[in-house]
């Protein structure tokens, strides 16, 4: 069963991709969090540039920096550190690209060192003010609430990376390229290219939903996007390299105070407890004792089909199997995925002939109750 579970992982990861516009991979949200003075010094841990704002989107480069030049933090926000440079140039530089070697006592003081255009709204959302604040629930609580969705940068540490799940909020750890990016296909939750559309229109309806969650377009090749849980900016993850640099970029920098608080988890036993989640479903559900009963129609030069379920559990959702033979079993021909347990309908397009269609309850690399089959010709 394992081996089922590893082989879906690899075969996102090698699957087919396709860049997003221009006009949806934008910049996630700058200029919100409060602007904290520093008294610290640091050195840079891989070619950096400096820019006179901190925000990639929007700033100008002033200068760039090479690997092991010292640098003066003067102050801190959004995951990024301003710097004074010896000559008295001052800038921003990703925090992820800094590496801190000295602190003084000061924390969390406001500074007069705005990173902010004029104009620019203010929205304080994840930094705490320096004044006490009394809780309802346990700081625990209320922190994983407000991070779920985000990947953390360890910013006191080695810039370690985290990214908080928002349905279980645990926070797994992303120690290369590879393992993010495996992490966050699995994460993935698969939309169709209706949907996927939508979202990259800017549908807000439907990003609002998605705030902090991975989406696979699973009607293509598995393509995989992070919608950005502060502004539901659409970002797509490439592959494990270009998946890893986005997640740094748009990381929020957190203290080892505040995240020791947070809940973790192994990547493993997660996928552990979701083995035996599909064992379980598949246990229940013998074949003949629960049915998926397919209708389906040609409309307009599309195949539309529609299902019900009866005494079948689906915690993970439907295959929609095509073939040009009968009695198509998954993967067929080709293959529509849903994740949404509630799923009942699904539409065909592009197509030209006779074909035979089934429904399946996905178990995670594999197909346990069929419905019957149909056939329809275009």
């Amino acid at each position: 069963m394992k081996s089922l579970i590893y082989a879906l992982i690899l075969s996102f990861a090698f699957a087919g991709v396709s860049f997003i516009s221009p006009n949806t991979a934008q910049a996630s949200g700058c200029y919100v969090d409060p602007v904290w003075a520093r008294s610290w010094t640091g050195v840079i841990n891989t070619g950096a540039r400096v820019r006179d704002g901190a925000c990639m989107e929007g700033s100008t480069v002033l200068t760039t920096l090479a690997v092991g030049t010292s640098v003066n933090i003067i102050a801190e926000t959004d995951g990024w550190y301003k710097v004074k440079l010896p000559n008295g140039t001052k800038g921003w530089v990703g925090a992820w690209l800094i590496s801190v070697t000295g602190k003084d006592s000061t924390t969390n003081v406001r500074s007069s060192e705005s990173s902010r255009p004029e104009g620019q709204k203010v929205v304080t959302d994840l930094v705490k003010t320096p004044e006490p604040v009394i809780y309802d629930a346990p700081i625990s609580n209320v922190l994983t609430e407000r991070v779920k969705g985000y990947i953390l940068l360890q910013v006191e540490s080695v810039g370690e990376a985290w990214y908080v799940h928002p349905e279980d909020g645990k926070r797994y750890y992303m120690k290369d390229g590879a393992a993010a990016y495996n992490m966050m296909r699995y994460f993935g939750l698969g939309v169709s290219n209706k949907d996927m559309s939508k979202i990259q229109a800017g549908d807000w309806t439907l990003r609002n939903r998605l705030r902090g969650k991975i989406v696979l377009q699973v009607e293509l090749h598995g393509e995989a996007y992070y919608i950005h849980p502060k502004d539901a900016t659409v970002h797509y993850l490439k592959d494990g390299k270009e998946a890893y640099r986005i997640m740094r970029e748009l990381s929020l920098g957190i203290t080892n105070k505040d995240l020791s608080v947070l809940p973790t988890k192994n990547f493993d036993s997660y996928i552990a407890e979701r083995e035996a989640k599909i064992v379980a479903a598949i246990a229940p559900v013998p074949v003949g004792d629960g049915s998926i009963n397919l209708t389906g129609s040609v409309q307009d030069g599309k195949v539309y089909v529609n299902w019900v379920v009866n005494g079948v559990d689906v915690p993970m959702g439907f295959k929609i199997v095509k073939s040009e033979d009968p009695n198509p079993v998954y993967p067929g021909d080709t293959y529509h995925y849903y994740s949404e347990t509630n799923k009942r309908s699904d539409t065909w397009s592009g197509l030209s002939g006779t074909y035979h269609f089934r429904v399946c309850q996905y178990l995670g690399g594999a197909c346990g109750v069929y419905s019957n089959d149909i056939e329809l010709s275009l």
